[in-house]
Formats: C-alpha cells, structure tokens, sequence
C-alpha cells in the first residue's frame, strides 16, 4: 500500500514540478509582452481611431463614387438637363470618379502586398530606378 501512495505523491511532484518548468520557461517571453494598464488603453484608442477612420473614409469614398454616377446618369437620361452648366457638372462628376477609382484601391492593394513580398524580391520602385 505504501509503495502505491509513494508513487502517486512521486508523480505529482513530478507533475507540480513539469508545470512550474514550463511557466518559468514561458516568463521571459511574456515579460516582453506586458504592458501598463493606461498603455493598452492609449493602444486600443489609437487602434480603434485608425479603424474607424478607415471605415469612414471607405464608405465615403464609395458614397463619392455612386453620387456621381448618379449625376452622371440623371443629366444623360433627362434631356431638358443639356447644357453647358450641366455638362460642366458630369465633366467634374466624371473626374471625381476617375480620382476616387484610381486612388483608393491602390493603397489598399500595396500594403496587402507588400505583406506577402519576400525581402529578396524587388519592388516597382526598386524596379524603375533599375530601368532609369
């Protein structure tokens, strides 16, 4: 009976022991990640900012767009809105969309890609300084 009650308390401080390893093997990499309260506030504030003006700024840029394709389309389809003044509205409609359809998706799509590049592969900027 004895030999039993010794083996079980044996494993358990064989357990107690192997868990404490691993907590102090883990400690130094979670000291690097602690931080002060207010700091993941200022963090989450921050964070949560640029977020926020992210979406902000996206659904105005597709707010943009679809009002001057509504523009466009109501001054083509209504033939009493023909003339100069109007025609001077859709020539600006049709600039703004041009503007907001070349300039928002191009830095969306750089930082995405720029995350899957490797550091051996060249970038454009690498690439025409190369051909000039």
């Amino acid at each position: 009976m004895m030999a039993a009650s010794e083996n079980i308390s044996t494993l358990d401080d064989y357990g107690r022991r192997h868990h404490q390893q691993q907590l102090n093997a883990a400690e130094p990499f979670y000291e690097l990640i602690k931080q002060p309260v207010y700091m993941v506030v200022v963090y989450t504030l921050a964070y949560s900012a640029v977020f926020l003006l992210a979406v902000i700024g996206n659904v105005l840029v597709i707010c943009v767009v679809l009002v001057n394709v509504l523009v466009i389309c109501v001054v083509c389809r209504n033939s009493s809105m023909h003339n100069v003044t109007n025609y001077f509205i859709v020539n600006l409609a049709v600039a703004m969309t041009t503007v907001a359809m070349t300039t928002w998706p191009s830095p969306t799509c750089s930082s995405a890609c720029s995350v899957c590049q490797s550091p051996s592969s060249p970038t454009s900027s690498q690439v025409r300084i190369h051909h000039l």
